[in-house]
C-alpha cells in the first residue's frame, strides 16, 4: 500500500524519506507484516462497534486529508497509489480523452466493455463547450482521429457556472460515468469536476480510519500513527493551517514523518497512538502482531 506525500509516492509499509532512508511498518507499529489495503469503506473489521467512536482533531484531519488527497491525485494521473490497490478502486477507469475516443473508434464493443457504466476519471483538453436540445450541456474534448468527432462529457446538474468559465484548449479533469458511443463520439455523463470527487472520497476515507485502526487494520493504524505523531510537531506557521492547497502541507508532513519516526522508539509511538485511540497498550500490541 502506498500514500503520496509531497511530490513522491511513499509506500506506507516502507515510507520513503526525502534523504533516501526508509521507515518500515515494523518501525512504526512493531509489526513486520505488510499492512492490508486501506479502504474507503466505513465497515469495521472486527470489534470497532464495541468501543466509543474516536474522532481525529481538526488539525489531525487536515494532515490526513493532505496525505490522502495527494494519493488520489497520483491515482487520477494513472500512478501507483494506495487507493489504486484498494477494492474501492475496482469500479474506476483512469484514462485520457484521446484514448477513450480511439478505443471506441477501433471497436465499439471493446469500448463498451472497458468504459460503459464504469466510473471514469477523465483528463483532456476542451475542444468546445456545447448545448444540445433543451438544457443539456456538453464539453467536447480533444481526442480521436477525426477532427469533426470528439469525445463528449455531459455535466451533472449544478455545474452550469463551471462550464461557463471553461475556455477552448483548457486542460480539465472530470469524474464521470461511461455512456457508450453516440454518432461517432465516445460519451461520458453525470460528470463533475475531479476535485469534487476527490474531496468526497477523502472525507469518506478519513471518517473510516479511526474505527478501522481500532479494529486492527494495519494500514489505517499506520495512517493514524502518522497523523497523531506528526500533527503536534507542525508549527503555527505551517502551510497545513494556512495554505488551501495540499502540496506545501504534504512536503512538511513528509519531513516531519522522517524526523518523528526516527526520533521516537517503538514503545513511545505505541504509547502515543494507544492513548489517542483509547486502546490499552497491551491491546495495541495484539492488533499489530
Amino acid at each position: 500500500m502506498c500514500t503520496a506525500i509531497g511530490s513522491k509516492v511513499a509506500w506506507v509499509s516502507n515510507v520513503g524519506a526525502t534523504d533516501g532512508s526508509h521507515i518500515s511498518t515494523e518501525t512504526v507499529l512493531g509489526s513486520a507484516q505488510p499492512p492490508p489495503i486501506l479502504s474507503a469503506s466505513n465497515e469495521p473489521l472486527q470489534k470497532a462497534n464495541d468501543a466509543p467512536m474516536v474522532r481525529f482533531s481538526e488539525k489531525e484531519e487536515i494532515v490526513l486529508k493532505a496525505m490522502l488527497s495527494q494519493d488520489l491525485d497520483v491515482f487520477a494521473q494513472g500512478g501507483k497509489s494506495a487507493f489504486g490497490e484498494s477494492p474501492d478502486a475496482q469500479p474506476y477507469v483512469v484514462t485520457i480523452a484521446n484514448e477513450l475516443q480511439k478505443e471506441y473508434e477501433n471497436n465499439e464493443v471493446a469500448g463498451d466493455k472497458r468504459f460503459r457504466r464504469m466510473a471514469i476519471l477523465l483528463r483532456g483538453n476542451v475542444a468546445s463547450i456545447d448545448r444540445s436540445i433543451g438544457e443539456n450541456y456538453f464539453v467536447s474534448l480533444v481526442g480521436g482521429t477525426n477532427m469533426f468527432l470528439h469525445p463528449k462529457a455531459k455535466m451533472a446538474d449544478g455545474y452550469t457556472d463551471y462550464m461557463a468559465e471553461l475556455k477552448k484548449g483548457q486542460a480539465v479533469q472530470l469524474a464521470c460515468i461511461g455512456d457508450g458511443m453516440l454518432m461517432g463520439s465516445a460519451m461520458v455523463s453525470n460528470c463533475r469536476p475531479y476535485e469534487i470527487w476527490r474531496d468526497e472520497t477523502v472525507n469518506a476515507l478519513v471518517t473510516g480510519i479511526p474505527s478501522r485502526a481500532k479494529s486492527g487494520d494495519k494500514a489505517s493504524l499506520v495512517m493514524a500513527t502518522m497523523a497523531i505523531v506528526v500533527t503536534p510537531s507542525l508549527p503555527a506557521t505551517s502551510a497545513c493551517w494556512s495554505d488551501k492547497s495540499t502540496g506545501k502541507c504534504s512536503e512538511e508532513i513528509s519531513k516531519k514523518i522522517v524526523d518523528k519516526m526516527h526520533s521516537k522508539s517503538k514503545a513511545e509511538l505505541r504509547g502515543i497512538v494507544a492513548a489517542r485511540l483509547q486502546i490499552a497498550p497491551s491491546e495495541l500490541d495484539k492488533l499489530t502482531k
